[in-house]
């Protein structure tokens, strides 16, 4: 006579497709062992209702609290240090229960710790092998198990995926997930957050487990490698912000979405984090809620004081900006305090000459080994084209327009198809009179030609500077007014740079404007009668902008709805402008490379080859070009975006709909 034992006396073996029926295409909610109040009706409406360990029975004084059902019950078998008596599991089996064991009953071939794999091992052994009590009540139905994970795939999750032993709540959610139902809501986990450190006893219903025996577990968990907080809470952030499939309760929420970080070291990022952060602190009406989600901004120094934000305008630029949102402000320093969704711009890497040295470092494998943020990247202009395969490995996801990552063909499982905030402003809405007024440019001056100054770089050589003026020179001839823009880090020559600051230029709030003196005697001139305008050695343009002076938006998008007709060579201030709406006259001075060329359309692009040297014949060219250029006209608005498919507007939202939603 065989000896009853649990295993052949209580048990009804299932195999892990038996769930499949019980859970694909339904709602699921699982609860874990601190329930929210009065979650009663919420959680008997679901198809499904998941528990862990000790959360069957339901104790009385809880159903109010999380419901009387339990369909499926995730238990390593263990109740406290004492195993599941054979009483459990009739009183399971006749409740309707399948319980679910999440760790594999084979012994795993690869251990990361002898003692603790071996005592899983023989605690499902001790288990199964228990004898029937004498005299013990017979079972009508026989209690459904299943063994969820196999050793193969519970040492990727462990060994790999996670990067350390899962917790029980952990492995019900992933096993749950695998079985594709429509929503999976969890409620009542805590995660044990904050409690790295120090004890907490909020962590469990008084039923669950005792402040003893939560305090005993702490200590099993904190003082021995059993779990790692740690790497099981940003295991479970990039998994809610990955599948949309799960939702979570409020105090859940406000764990993994309460904070959103933002990390710059230039200054220059902030003109793509505005809008989201805008959209992130203002109130949402459906809810009614005054402050959604916490921000914070995190900077970083840059030796360059161009971009670096903590030079001391650019550093009260951004107090301005963001404080009066409830935006706060740190060193990266401290960013190591709040994890969370993060968001940097081209893996705030660009303009490094070593990568390692700017703030990646911080969010990267240096400072966070576990990955303990989950980063988004979002683009900017076109340096993605060069530096994404730098920076993408360290990344969760880049967004990027779905067709620029068709165009140039990105294969990475980590883009998605999202436009960049940077261009989430209503162009087409602003008042021109308005940004007029704001630069003081003549009220009733129609043609306006925004000459973007060229860049030095290592690549190529803007052509001789002048040839630059005598192009601003012949704008002005054609009935122009010329606003010339560089960069802080694209200085003039010195000689404009000694004229401009000097007769006849006049300094403004944003820059330089071209007003001579007819009485006054210029410098460069014996005569005291002016020569015109476009013939004076003084005159390089009617309006300077050495420098960008704001960021929200940029001063260039301004300068761009002003204008109607903008001057670029070989940059990527194309996107810009299709974007805004100016047509382009392209000056090309890039024998290797045609930034963004699918926008470069003669609709509203004229294209002039200037690659250098430019010689005398080549200048006549040149000089021939340009001005029928400035007289033709462009058949050009927002259209050739939306061709493209480009998103322009609502990008911020949709961005916080797919991570925060």
């Amino acid at each position: 006579m065989i000896k009853p034992t649990v295993e052949n006396t209580l048990l009804d073996f299932q195999s892990s497709h038996s769930l499949r029926s019980k859970i694909e295409g339904k709602r699921v909610v699982i609860v874990g062992p601190l329930p929210l109040p009065d979650q009663h009706d919420l959680i008997e409406g679901y198809d499904v209702v998941v528990r862990v360990k000790r959360g069957f029975p339901v104790p009385p004084s809880l159903k109010k609290d999380v419901g009387t059902r339990t369909d499926l019950l995730y238990t390593n078998l263990r109740d406290s240090q004492n195993w599941v008596r054979p009483r459990h599991l009739q009183h399971a089996a006749s409740s309707g229960v399948h319980f679910c064991y999440p760790y594999p009953s084979d012994r795993p071939k690869v251990l990361r710790s002898l003692r603790l794999d071996e005592n899983y091992y023989h605690n499902y052994n001790l288990f199964v092998k228990q004898p029937i009590p004498p005299g013990f009540a017979p079972v009508q139905t026989r209690l459904p198990l299943t063994h969820c994970f196999n050793a193969k795939r519970y040492n990727s999750l462990e060994y790999s995926e996670v990067g350390c032993r899962p917790t029980t709540g952990l492995l019900a959610i992933i096993h749950l997930l695998e079985y594709n139902p429509s929503s999976l809501h969890v409620t009542g986990f805590t995660f044990r957050h904050d409690a790295t450190k120090q004890y907490k006893s909020s962590l469990y219903h008084d039923s669950y487990k005792t402040d003893a025996e939560a305090r005993e577990s702490w200590d099993r968990t904190v003082k021995t490698p059993v779990h790692d907080i740690e790497r099981e809470i940003a295991y479970m952030r990039r998994l809610l912000y990955r599948d949309y499939r799960i939702t979570v309760d409020s105090r859940l929420r406000e764990i993994f979405y309460g904070s959103v970080n933002f990390v710059m070291s230039r200054i220059t990022a902030i003109s793509s984090f505005y809008p989201l952060i805008q959209r992130l602190t203002t109130p949402d009406p459906t809810t009614n809620s005054e402050n959604p989600v916490k921000v914070r901004v995190f900077l970083h120094p840059n030796p360059k004081p161009d971009f670096d934000p903590f030079g001391s305008t650019h550093l009260q630029y951004l107090q301005n900006s963001l404080l009066p949102l409830g935006v706060e402000i740190y060193h990266t320093h401290y960013l190591s305090q709040y994890r969370g969704l993060t968001f940097v711009v081209e893996g705030d890497m660009v303009g490094w000459k070593d990568w390692k040295k700017s703030s990646a470092i911080y969010w990267s494998r240096k400072l966070h080994p576990y990955s303990r943020f989950y980063t988004v990247s979002l683009i900017n202009c076109w340096d993605f084209v060069k530096n994404i395969n730098r920076y993408q490995s360290h990344l969760d996801h880049v967004a990027i327009p779905e067709y620029y990552r068709d165009y140039y063909e990105l294969h990475c499982p980590r883009l998605i198809p999202y436009g960049n905030p940077k261009f989430d402003y209503p162009f087409e809405e602003w008042d021109r009179d308005t940004l007029m007024a704001k630069y003081g440019f003549p009220p009733d001056t129609s043609k306006i030609l925004l000459f973007l100054y060229p860049k030095s770089r290592a690549w190529t050589s803007p052509p001789p500077d002048k040839y630059l003026y005598r192009l601003i020179r012949l704008a002005k001839q054609q009935g122009y007014y010329v606003v010339v823009k560089s960069r802080g880090q694209d200085p003039f020559s010195l000689a404009m740079n000694k004229t401009i600051q000097n007769y006849p230029y006049t300094k403004t709030e944003y820059g330089y404007s071209y007003k001579p003196n007819s009485s006054t005697k210029s410098p460069h001139s014996p005569l005291p009668t002016p020569t015109p305008t476009h013939d004076n050695p003084d005159y390089y343009g009617d309006y300077i902008v050495p420098r960008d002076v704001d960021w929200i938006p940029p001063t260039t998008f301004e300068l761009l709805r002003c204008a109607s007709l903008v001057v670029q060579f070989s940059s990527a201030s194309v996107e810009e402008s299709v974007y805004v709406g100016c047509p382009v006259i392209d000056m090309k001075i890039d024998p290797t490379h045609d930034r963004f060329s699918f926008l470069l359309t003669r609709e509203w692009v004229s294209r002039i080859d200037m690659i250098p040297p430019v010689d005398k014949n080549k200048w006549e060219r040149v000089k021939s070009s340009f001005k029928k250029s400035l007289d033709r006209e462009y058949s050009m608005r927002w259209d050739r975006v939306d061709e493209l498919g480009l998103p322009r507007r609502e990008i911020s939202q949709t961005l916080i709909t797919k991570f925060l939603k």
